[in-house]
């Protein structure tokens, strides 16, 4: 090898170089919530080398992440068309309409993330979720199964399991599973979720109520207006405005559970006088209710009372006939909705599907103890009902399953939804 090919073998490898460091970087932005500046060194760097195909899958999991679908569907089909054996980014593309509601199509990027990789266990439990979702459980087990069998210290396929289990009337088996899923986390949401259903249908009723006892885990916060204010009204009144002048609101956002109403960011981000006063009184009802709750070491709840926490709150309308499906809250301690202002509704009274549900289904009331998953025919869970009222702020642990009814009526409810996350080092 001569000079001058030394030389272009040396600049080619320190071109290299610098290209892994930028590609690494980005990745690390991503992991750590920092997809807008991700973005940025990925733009950059396909400036360079527009054809670097890992660069382009993280540039569209970076627009995935900041809620650019249409972006980061075009960036994520591209980087298939030029690189079509690469697993990971056919994954990407397959979470993307996953996240779209457009599942089937989901499920054949997966699938052939697998035929390009069959030890790729993240793509085995996608793939199990999306079937799940589609109603084909027995497939959905096999998948999941075959996720575990790769990782089974990944928490995500054995909570997903167990929903599929309970789904196939396999309770028994479905509890096992969320057992393993709380010794790798004891504070996993969805798994706290799942073995509530699975206890109760075994008739483990008093074990199921330790974790979910809507008398004892569900407060009502009557918060104390701000001393600016004359009246509650005058205070949610400017809370309104807030809302409805929010730039990030968005009707029916694909990466929100809303139906017929629209949706803010963590307004948090970038509040104004009204939120921050908001904040400030929120803190202090949820203050009170920590000191009023009582420490058991033995209870994923109770255990974690924090002394520091964060705040997010999501502001939402729902317009007539809209609802938020059922859903828990993964990462946060405690969850809950602060009602600004609610329509004059027309209720409709529904039977109890059984015994144990003692309240009414009525329209526009916050339901509690619904999955958002199949059930075995011939089970109804334990519910409760609460009705949306203008200054209460409702709260609950965040594994708890939750959605609102549709309602009839004038007008729109205007809530903030908000999380409570532990801080405690």
């Amino acid at each position: 090898m001569n000079r001058a090919e030394r030389r272009s073998r040396h600049k080619s490898e320190r071109t290299e170089r610098r290209n892994n460091v930028s590609l690494a970087a980005a990745v690390k932005h991503l992991s750590n919530g920092r997809p807008n500046r991700a973005r940025q060194i990925l733009n950059g760097q396909l400036n360079k080398t527009p054809m670097d195909a890992s660069c382009m899958h993280y540039l569209g999991v970076s627009y995935y992440q900041l809620g650019d679908f249409d972006k980061a569907n075009e960036v994520l089909r591209k980087t298939v068309e030029i690189a079509p054996e690469y697993a990971e980014a056919h994954n990407s593309l397959g979470n993307l309409l996953f996240e779209i509601r457009q599942i089937p199509e989901s499920v054949e990027c997966f699938r052939k993330a697998l035929s390009l990789n069959s030890n790729y266990a993240n793509a085995y439990t996608n793939l199990g979720n999306a079937l799940r979702q589609l109603g084909d459980l027995s497939s959905a087990e096999h998948y999941l199964t075959s996720a575990i069998k790769i990782d089974s210290l990944s928490i995500r396929p054995q909570y997903i399991l167990s929903s599929v289990l309970i789904g196939l009337g396999r309770a028994s088996e479905a509890l096992k599973v969320v057992d393993q899923s709380l010794k790798i986390d004891p504070y996993c949401q969805n798994a706290l979720a799942a073995k509530v259903i699975a206890l109760q249908m075994l008739e483990k009723y008093s074990e199921a109520e330790k974790l979910q006892c809507f008398d004892n885990f569900i407060h009502s916060l009557k918060l104390k207006i701000p001393s600016s204010f004359n009246t509650e009204s005058e205070f949610n009144s400017d809370l309104c405005k807030a809302i409805l002048s929010e730039p990030s609101l968005t009707w029916e956002p694909l990466n929100r559970v809303t139906r017929n109403g629209a949706v803010t960011q963590n307004m948090l981000n970038n509040p104004n006088r009204a939120i921050k006063q908001f904040e400030k009184i929120l803190r202090q009802g949820i203050d009170h209710l920590k000191s009023s709750l009582d420490f058991d070491p033995d209870h994923p709840f109770l255990s974690r009372i924090p002394k520091k926490y964060s705040l997010t709150f999501v502001a939402s309308i729902l317009r007539e006939g809209g609802w938020h499906p059922s859903h828990i809250h993964e990462s946060s301690w405690l969850s809950g909705v602060y009602y600004v202002d609610v329509p004059i509704m027309h209720t409709t009274n529904l039977v109890p599907k059984n015994e144990l549900i003692d309240t009414y289904k009525n329209s526009g009331w916050l339901e509690f103890g619904i999955p958002d998953y199949s059930l075995p025919e011939g089970f109804s869970p334990i519910t409760r009902s609460f009705p949306p009222e203008i200054g209460v702020a409702r709260c609950f642990p965040s594994y708890f399953f939750h959605n609102t009814v549709p309602f009839t009526g004038l007008g729109d409810r205007i809530g903030i939804a908000f999380d409570v996350y532990v801080e405690d080092s």
